[in-house]
Parts: structure tokens; C-alpha cells; sequence
């Protein structure tokens, strides 16, 4: 996996090698990026892409997420038997700390934090292949499942930090409806229903008023926008490729990785 800059919809895409298909590891923030390359998370700054700084050193690293602050990086760490566990490090550099130790039978996938850094919401899998969503504190204190009888993913917290939005469905791999879940209680309500072959990311705008998410189309993998508040979702890539990982860089523009050409590129667009 290179990353090297952004290329703007609409403009040529630059040769940018993400790995092939369903990669997806990079996670747009204030201004640049965390990613994973070779099974290790960097960090590159919006000044100069090119100079991406290199976070840990233990390997087998993916799926980083990052604070609003750009402080702390969350990522999973696989080891040598196949378990998973979550670590952080500080995008300053520093030692790695693991924050969700592995156990037998479970694993554990896309982390999310709050808006304050201050906790994580991930995917935690039994044996029985569904998902359940866990929340524990930056510290690694009091972890807790939220619910244990759901095929729920891409969790991402709203704004005021009390609840989450998630990916689900009648099955790990036929999720149809994003739901909103109350992490005190575990209250579940429908954002929108019905939406056919989602991919396998949402994700809520920062003010928690818009969801960008993946579907189907035309036999491609396009990014999708639906209010949060309810209506028909508007279809907003259109490169010709497969368009997959959508982020929110800010409330009206939105990153994503396009196979388009036939080399994984980064790719941003105005959202109106």
C-alpha cells in the first residue's frame, strides 16, 4: 500500500497503489490521513502527502481510525495465532499500547471514536459470525457490549457522543437498514431501511446530519448520501469503478477510494 496525495473528483487520478480491491484502510481527518501499508499504520499530514510518518512497528496492523483532534490513532493488531486485539498510538509516535487484549473465538474489527477521543466503539465477532457492537473507554477501562444478537458494522458515533450509527441486516453478508443505537441501553431505531446491497462502510458527517455509506449499482460499488433525518438516498460517485470507503473530511466534502482505471486512487468530492 503507497499513498502519496489526494487527487480531486473530476481531475485525472494520480497512480496511486492502494493494494487492490476492498483494502479500504484509509481514514480521512483534519487534514491529511492515517493508513495502513505492509501491516503498519502511518500518518500524513495535509501539508506533504509525501511525507508520511510511520506510528508502530509490530505488524499485521489495519483498519486505523483517528481522533477529531488528529491525537491518537486506534487500529487492530493481528497476531501470529489469527487473533485480533485493538491497540492506540499517539500520531506524535510513542509506544504502542494495546486497549482490547485478543481472546479465543472473538474478533474484533472497525474501531471509531468520539468526538472527544475519549472512547471507542468496534465490531466484536464470536464463533456464530455476527456482529456485535462493544464500547470501552481510550484507556481501556470498562468495556461493555452494546448488543450481542445483531449483524451490525461500521459503527460511528453521533455528535453528541450517546449513541452510535451502524450497518445491519438479516445477516453478516445481506445488510439492508442503518440503525441508530443508544449506547446507554442498547435502544435500537431505523434510520433507513429498505436500501438494498449495502457494501460494508457507512459513515456519519460530523455534524451527524448526513450518512455516506456503499451500494451496488450497475454491477459497481457506488458512494451513496441519505439524511440522517430520513429521505431517498442521492448517488454521488459515478468514476466508473468500484467507489468504496467513504469518509467525511468535513460536513460537505467527502474522501473515497475508487479502482477506477485499474489503480486504486483517493479520490474527494463537494457534497451539497
Amino acid at each position: 500500500l503507497a499513498l502519496l496525495t489526494v487527487a480531486t473528483a473530476g481531475c485525472p487520478g494520480l497512480d496511486l497503489d492502494l493494494g487492490g480491491a476492498g483494502d479500504g484502510e484509509q481514514i480521512l481527518f483534519q487534514s491529511g490521513y492515517a493508513f495502513a501499508r505492509d501491516g503498519e499504520i502511518y500518518v500524513a499530514d495535509g501539508s506533504d502527502y509525501q511525507a508520511a510518518k510511520r506510528l508502530t512497528t509490530s505488524g499485521s496492523n489495519s483498519q486505523p481510525a483517528i481522533s477529531a483532534n488528529g491525537r491518537v490513532v486506534v487500529y487492530v493488531h493481528t497476531d501470529l495465532s489469527g487473533q485480533t486485539s485493538l491497540r492506540r498510538v499517539s500520531t506524535g509516535g510513542g509506544e504502542e499500547s494495546e486497549l482490547v487484549p485478543a481472546s479465543e473465538g472473538r474478533t474484533l474489527s472497525q474501531p471509531a471514536l468520539d468526538a472527544a477521543g475519549s472512547r471507542v466503539v468496534f465490531v466484536s465477532k464470536d464463533g456464530s459470525g455476527g456482529g456485535s457492537l462493544a464500547v470501552v473507554e481510550i484507556d481501556g477501562r470498562n468495556e461493555r457490549l452494546i448488543d450481542s444478537s445483531f449483524n451490525d458494522s461500521s459503527p460511528s458515533f453521533y455528535p453528541d457522543g450517546a449513541s452510535v450509527l451502524a450497518l445491519t441486516g438479516p445477516g453478516s453478508l445481506s445488510r439492508d437498514e442503518l440503525v441508530r443505537v443508544e449506547l446507554s441501553a442498547g435502544v435500537r431505531s431505523s434510520v433507513a431501511s429498505g436500501l438494498g446491497a449495502l457494501g460494508s462502510r457507512a459513515a456519519l458527517s460530523p455534524d451527524g446530519t448526513r450518512i455516506a455509506f456503499e451500494m451496488r449499482r450497475d454491477s459497481k460499488t457506488r458512494i451513496f448520501v441519505v439524511d440522517e433525518a430520513g429521505g431517498s438516498p442521492t448517488q454521488i460517485s459515478s468514476t466508473g469503478g468500484n467507489d468504496l470507503s467513504p469518509t467525511w473530511v468535513n460536513d460537505g466534502r467527502l474522501g473515497f477510494a475508487s479502482d477506477v482505471g485499474g489503480t486504486w486512487n483517493v479520490y474527494e468530492l463537494e457534497v451539497a
